[in-house]
């Protein structure tokens, strides 16, 4: 017990000298898509800091679908390695049949960070990109291939552009 309310408390204070960020993202971790992102950054000593994000979009290539993603970052100044991971769910149509296709998209990347006045920033990231595509109900998709398969992209860009939230 006392181990668990050492952890909470350690939390909250970090908690209270984090900033949050929030930003818009293309590219990246979206496949050819955009996203809405929140980025919680922790303080650590000096000029590092590890930073949770999450964000929603949708993708704009071929049928469209939700985005969900998540990811952590270590950043030393305005540099930063970090991984996301993003999960599609195709929304397709009914006459296609398309409900039942899963991507996930793993991004570990590198990335530099702009700060420019009033907690903006712009954030350029470079990785290779790995895809896994699933066909979750075959039923529904009988001309699909149903074995699972990955994707590998030898080289890929992301692009955000946010505004960090003032510390209180």
């Amino acid at each position: 017990m006392k181990y668990a309310l050492t952890s909470i408390f350690i939390l909250f204070l970090n908690l209270a000298f984090s900033q949050t960020r929030i930003g818009a993202e293309v590219l990246g971790s979206n496949g050819f898509g955009l996203s809405v992102n929140v980025e919680q950054i922790f303080p650590l000593t000096g000029n590092n800091k590890i930073g949770i994000g999450a964000g929603l979009g949708t993708m704009v290539q071929g049928e469209i679908g939700w985005l969900y993603k998540g990811g952590t970052y270590y950043y030393f100044g305005s540099w930063g390695v970090g991984a996301d991971f993003s999960v599609l769910n195709r929304i397709g149509e009914p006459a296609k049949n398309s409900y039942s296709e899963v991507d996930l998209l793993v991004y570990p990347n590198v990335n530099y960070s702009w700060f420019l006045q009033n907690y903006q920033f712009f954030k350029l990231s470079m990785s290779m990109g790995i895809t896994r595509h699933q066909v979750i109900n075959p039923d529904m998709n009988p001309d699909l291939n149903h074995d699972p398969y990955w994707v590998y992209y030898p080289f890929w860009v992301g692009l955000v552009y946010g505004k960090g939230l003032k510390k209180k």
